[in-house]
C-alpha cells in the first residue's frame, strides 16, 4: 500500500535543561515521506494512511488499528468530529498537504468543542493520563492574560547603564521564549537617546515590550545604589531594614517566575501589605518550602566565606544583580536550596537589585 520514514523526531522544538519547562507541554514534528510502491486512486490512498497509528494508540499495522478502533467505537459515546480525523488541500498540480488535528476548537454560532484524549496501551497509568489531558487543554480552561516583559535598569551619571548588556540578554531570552518579536539594537539606540535628557542624578528605567513588538521606556530619579564593598561590612541588627515573609506559596514549576513580566500580581499585593507594616521587602517559599527570591529582590546569605543564593531550580527570576554576584564578585557564591531556618541562623541576611545594590536586612 504506503509506507513512510520518519525523519526529523523532535525537530519542531527542543529544549533542554530549563526547569520552567516542567510544566509546558512540548511536541515532538515528525515529517513522512510516503514512498508509494503502485499507483492508485487518490481515495485509496487516503484511506491507506488512516487512521493514524497515534490516534489509536497502535502500531502501525492496519489489524490492530481495526481492533483499536472497534474498542474505541465501544467505549466513546459519540463521534470525534474533526478531532483526529484530517484536514489537508489538494493543489492543481496533485501535490496533497494532510494534517492530523488535535487542539483543534470546531464553532458553531456561538458555542464551540474541542477534542483532547491520550493513547491508552496496556500499561498505561490512568492518573497520569488524565493529568495529561488536562494539561493538553490548559491552554484553552487556563489562557494566560496579555502581559509585557520587563527590564528595570539603573542609569548613572558618567558610567550611564549598568549591566545593560545582561538586561538585553535576559530580555531577548524571555522573548524568545514566550514568541515575541524582539529588536535588541533597537532597544540599545532607544535607551540611549533616552539617556541624553537625563541630569546628573541616578535614574530608574524601566522598559516594557509588549507582544506586538512596542516597547515603553519610563524614567525616575531614584535614589544611589547601597555601596558594595568587600569584605562586607556587618551593621547593628537592629538598625537594619526588617524583611518578612509571605504565607503564600509558589509554585516552583510556574514559567512565569523564569521571566521578569507584569504578570507579577501576587507579588505587588504582598510587597504592598509588608510595606504597610513597616517592612523593606517581602520574601516567598515555594510549595516544597524553599526559599526563592523576594518581590523585586534576590536573596543571599552569608555562610562562613561565602554568599548562597537560592538556586534557579525552586522557580526564581534568574536576577541580572544575582548573575553579577555569581560571576564577578570576590568573594565565593553559589546557589543552594535554602528555607526559613537557613535564613533565621545566617551569619548575615541580604537582599539585592541592579537598582538598589546589596542591602543587609533582618527578618522579622
Amino acid at each position: 500500500e504506503a509506507s513512510g520514514r520518519l525523519d526529523e523526531a523532535f525537530a519542531a522544538y527542543r529544549d533542554e535543561g530549563r526547569p520552567e519547562d516542567a510544566a509546558r507541554l512540548l511536541l515532538a514534528r515528525a515529517e513522512a515521506e510516503p514512498d508509494l510502491v503502485q499507483r492508485k486512486a487518490l481515495l485509496n490512498v487516503v484511506l491507506s494512511h488512516a487512521p493514524t497509528g497515534s490516534a489509536v494508540a497502535a502500531e502501525a499495522t492496519k489489524r490492530r488499528a481495526v481492533v483499536s478502533l472497534e474498542i474505541i467505537r465501544a467505549l466513546e459515546n459519540g463521534a470525534r468530529g474533526v478531532y483526529t480525523g484530517a484536514i489537508g488541500f489538494i493543489a492543481p498540480t496533485g501535490e496533497a498537504t494532510f494534517n492530523v488535528p488535535i487542539r483543534t476548537i470546531e464553532l458553531n454560532g456561538s458555542t464551540g468543542e474541542m477534542g483532547i484524549g491520550s493513547g491508552i496501551i496496556h500499561d498505561s497509568d490512568p492518573e497520569q493520563e488524565w493529568r495529561e489531558c488536562l494539561l493538553k487543554g490548559r491552554f484553552l480552561s487556563d489562557p494566560a492574560p496579555p502581559f509585557s516583559l520587563i527590564e528595570t535598569l539603573l542609569w548613572q551619571p558618567g558610567s550611564g547603564y549598568w549591566l545593560l548588556r545582561e538586561h538585553l540578554e535576559r530580555l531577548a531570552a524571555s522573548a524568545a521564549y514566550f514568541r515575541y518579536p524582539a529588536n535588541p539594537p533597537e532597544f540599545l539606540a532607544r535607551l540611549e537617546r533616552l539617556a541624553l535628557d537625563f541630569a546628573a542624578s541616578p535614574m530608574r528605567v524601566r522598559l516594557t515590550l509588549a507582544r506586538s513588538g512596542r516597547m515603553e521606556l519610563e524614567a525616575t530619579p531614584c535614589p544611589a545604589p547601597a555601596s558594595i564593598t568587600w569584605p562586607i561590612p556587618r551593621t547593628a541588627h537592629a538598625e537594619l531594614p526588617k524583611v518578612t515573609f509571605s504565607a503564600e506559596a509558589t509554585d516552583p514549576n510556574a514559567p512565569w517566575l523564569f521571566h521578569k513580566t507584569t504578570r507579577r500580581a501576587l507579588y505587588d499585593s504582598e510587597r504592598q501589605r509588608a510595606a504597610a507594616e513597616g517592612m523593606y521587602e517581602v520574601l516567598f517559599t515555594n510549595t516544597r518550602g524553599e526559599v526563592t527570591e523576594g518581590s523585586i529582590t534576590s536573596i543571599f546569605i552569608l555562610h562562613g566565606e561565602t554568599l548562597l543564593t537560592p538556586a534557579m531550580e525552586c522557580g526564581l527570576l534568574p536576577g541580572v544583580f544575582r548573575r553579577y554576584l555569581l560571576e564577578h564578585a570576590p568573594l565565593p557564591v553559589r546557589e543552594a536550596i535554602l528555607t526559613r531556618l537557613d535564613l533565621a541562623h545566617a551569619e548575615a541576611l541580604f537582599v539585592g537589585n541592579s537598582v538598589r545594590g546589596l542591602v543587609q536586612v533582618r527578618l522579622d
